[in-house]
């Protein structure tokens, strides 16, 4: 439990970072994924914002994504970090 860091990079726009709120099991991992992928997924997930779960066995395995739509999921392949 406690925070986790989202950093962003993008050639064109810069980079970011941002703690949000984390329960897990994870200390140290690192996952990159395509943002516009990532924030598509999120918002198929919680149209009207709200929280997700991310579950993943390794930073190398597909992420099955779940929010607050009920009956909905999604898979996002992470990229090579």
């Amino acid at each position: 439990s406690g925070a986790c860091r989202l950093s962003f990079y993008d050639m064109e726009y810069g980079t970011a970072a941002a703690d949000i709120a984390f329960d897990g099991d994870v200390s140290d991992m690192e996952i990159g994924f395509n943002s516009g992928h990532l924030l598509e997924v999120i918002g198929r997930a919680c149209p009207a914002g709200g929280d997700i779960k991310l579950r993943m066995a390794t930073s190398g395995d597909p992420v099955l994504i779940t929010g607050e739509q009920h009956g909905w999921s999604g898979v996002l392949m992470p990229m090579r970090v």
